[in-house]
């Protein structure tokens, strides 16, 4: 303590209105941090000064004009997740009295002397213990009223709830949850409750708040928003319930709708709302509960059992349908299979039972000629007149494919056309059919310079054919 003193002295500053901060962390201190905190003290305070100590640790010196109601130790908390607490050590408490200290706590009890005897000594002891616990870990969370939400801070509705949960403890003094109020506040909410006057009762103080930051409408229209609220497209019923009652807490808290009503309001909200899940309305059959409505832990309970039996029997109906489905494709497979089997099966049997082919029909001929008569477009071939009997030709494999009849010409009659190929008359030699006789062909050409101007001599046609 005399060191804190004497630091006060080299400093410059009054050591009664001094205190230092314990446990500072040195990465993350801010001077305009460590005064926000002093504020939750109940006055300004002023950083004068920091020191280390160790390796990552710091001591800070401020001020505060008013300390008279802080301890000589005390525990304040700066975070709860993750715990981080700074110890507030006065560098000189004014010295006070039993008789005075004794006063003051029955104050804020709001006792007076004459109600210690009630009390037996373990009971106050138990009191101060219980007071002291209380103050360093059940504070608020912060709130400010800045937008957007500083990190670190709460909205204000949640705010709220949790310092009406607090004011209706009957274990603390409304001196206490004054203090704990301001504690969770920083400017420029902290200002609007100071401008409160000292008699000002805790209630005050939040409806103080409720006015700058609260919905800007009353109870009426909070249950006019409540009862037109219904389930989105792809949500889950019990996220829907969540959402009803947060609106249903607003309601009751701007005094829209009596709480002993809550339930019933709950309920019908949620059966009318609930579009997308009536099968599970069905199922819990809350239509028939309504004479007696469940309370929102209850609802809750049994909405999200449902919940977990319906994804069951989900699974297990998409499980039995795929191994269906893959069974199904299995059986198509394998028919196929075998009937592709069987055909090739009946191909093989076909041709190990046919005859063997010969040489000559196993060549394919030249020309993709066929067997059968082709199809020509040829027009009809002109009668052939044996004018002397021949022997039939011998038929070659070249004339089993039966090239097309010879065409006579049109000017000079039909009989009177040369081979070039093997000299007869009645065909041309791009149609003939007949072995190469060149022999014949010269003598057929001799005669005609020499004869008639065509080949031919002077006897009949019937013997033309004969010259060779």
């Amino acid at each position: 303590m005399a060191n804190y003193q004497k630091w006060c002295t080299e400093e410059g500053i009054d050591s009664s209105k001094a205190v230092v901060l314990q446990g500072v962390d040195a990465d993350g201190y801010s001077k305009s941090t460590a005064e926000a905190h002093l504020k939750s003290l109940g006055d300004e305070g002023k950083v004068i000064a920091q020191r280390k100590v160790g390796s990552s640790e710091l001591e800070v010196l401020c001020t505060l004009e008013i300390i008279d109601k802080l301890p000589p130790k005390y525990s304040l908390t700066i975070s709860e997740d993750p715990p981080i607490v700074w110890t507030v050590i006065r560098v000189t408490a004014a010295s006070v009295s039993f008789q005075e200290a004794l006063e003051k706590l029955l104050d804020n009890y709001g006792k007076v002397k004459e109600d210690l005897s009630n009390f037996t000594g373990e009971d106050i002891l138990q009191k101060i213990i219980t007071t002291t616990s209380s103050k360093q870990y059940r504070r608020l969370r912060l709130f400010s009223g800045n937008d957007p939400i500083p990190s670190g801070e709460v909205p204000y509705e949640t705010w709220r709830q949790l310092a009406e949960q607090m004011i209706e403890e009957p274990s603390l003094s409304d001196s206490d949850k004054k203090s704990r109020i301001a504690e969770a506040l920083l400017p420029p909410a902290l200002s609007i409750v100071r401008k409160r006057p000292p008699t000002a009762t805790p209630r005050d103080l939040l409806e103080s708040l409720a006015k700058v930051y609260g919905a800007a409408c009353d109870g009426e229209d909070l249950y006019t928003d409540f009862r037109a609220t219904y389930q989105v497209e792809g949500e889950r019923p019990s996220a829907y319930l969540a959402r009803l009652e947060e609106k249903l807490d607003q309601v009751i808290l701007y005094d829209g709708l009596e709480e002993s009503r809550a339930d019933r309001a709950r309920l019908d909200q949620f059966i009318k709302g609930c579009l997308y899940d009536e099968q599970l309305v069905h199922a819990l059959q809350l239509r028939q509960k309504k004479s007696a409505p469940p309370d929102y832990l209850t609802l809750l309970q049994q909405v999200r059992t449902e919940e977990a039996d319906d994804r069951r029997r989900c699974s297990q109906r998409n499980k039995a349908k795929q191994v269906k489905t893959k069974s199904h494709t299995v059986s198509v497979e394998d028919n196929a299979l075998l009937k592709k089997i069987e055909e090739l099966q009946v191909q093989v049997k076909k041709l190990q039972a046919a005859p063997p082919q010969s040489k000559l029909e196993a060549v394919p001929p030249q020309g993709n000629f066929q067997t059968a008569p082709p199809q020509h477009n040829f027009p009809a071939a002109p009668p052939q007149h044996n004018f002397q009997a021949q022997a039939p030709p011998v038929e070659s494999p070249r004339a089993a494919f039966q090239r097309p009849q010879p065409r006579g010409n049109r000017r000079g009659g039909r009989g009177s056309t040369l081979c070039f190929n093997c000299g007869q008359f009645g065909h041309l030699c791009r149609d003939c059919r007949n072995a190469t006789d060149a022999a014949l062909v010269q003598k057929r050409l001799i005669l005609k310079h020499q004869g008639n101007g065509q080949g031919r001599p002077q006897w009949s046609g019937q013997a033309s054919n004969q010259v060779a």
